[in-house]
């Protein structure tokens, strides 16, 4: 869910920002990253608001295992939206540092508490989330204090969609063909004689 649904912001991200980072415009690089990440969390919002209605209507999951899988899908939804513009602006070293700090974190929770594992995981991701977002945020303000030249473009929605809307759909077919092998995966047993428990089911043994 977390890759399909930021595939296309992550792809038009890439496109975008690069365009504007290219003629070191800082300010519409920061405007446009910005720009996708609100849209892009409002996206994965959107996608789990439809699901969750579907399962209301046909009662696939328990309830409870959607609140789990949404929690997640969120999370590193949100992780692949924040980490994508440091591809753009050639910080990449600092995706290893955000997720090594959030996997770290998860580790000492899981070893030295008893926070259950589902907490140790989201904690994790959040701190992976808010030290690549805050790293993204500080780098921008010291490149625009030292280029104070400021940009008279703006952001039309309908132009933004019109340069970038196949590689939004670059973005989101992509994930669903890579990931087209892994539902199938999980929706079908090696044993006809067992039924899933659920539509699409993943074991982890």
């Amino acid at each position: 869910i977390a890759l399909e649904a930021t595939g296309g912001f992550v792809q038009v991200i890439g496109r975008q920002a690069s365009y504007f980072w290219k003629y070191e415009d800082y300010q519409m690089t920061r405007k446009t990253i910005d720009y996708l990440l609100k849209m892009g969390t409002y996206f994965i919002l959107l996608i789990l608001a439809i699901i969750f209605v579907f399962n209301l209507v046909l009662h696939l999951y328990p309830f409870k295992i959607l609140f789990v899988t949404f929690i997640y899908a969120f999370l590193i939804g949100v992780l692949l939206l924040v980490i994508a513009p440091l591809h753009t602006i050639y910080q990449r070293w600092m995706i290893t540092v955000a997720v090594v700090g959030g996997t770290l974190i998860t580790i000492c929770l899981n070893q030295f508490t008893m926070v259950k594992i589902y907490f140790t995981h989201w904690i994790g991701i959040l701190v992976a989330i808010i030290l690549a977002r805050a790293y993204v945020i500080y780098f921008f303000r010291k490149k625009i204090q030292i280029n104070t030249e400021k940009s008279t473009l703006k952001l039309k929605d309908s132009v933004f969609i019109y340069q970038n809307y196949q590689y939004f759909l670059y973005g989101v077919f992509i994930y669903i063909f890579i990931f087209t092998d892994r539902i199938l995966a999980w929706s079908t047993n090696s044993n006809d004689n067992e039924k899933l428990p659920f539509v699409v089911f993943f074991e982890k043994d």
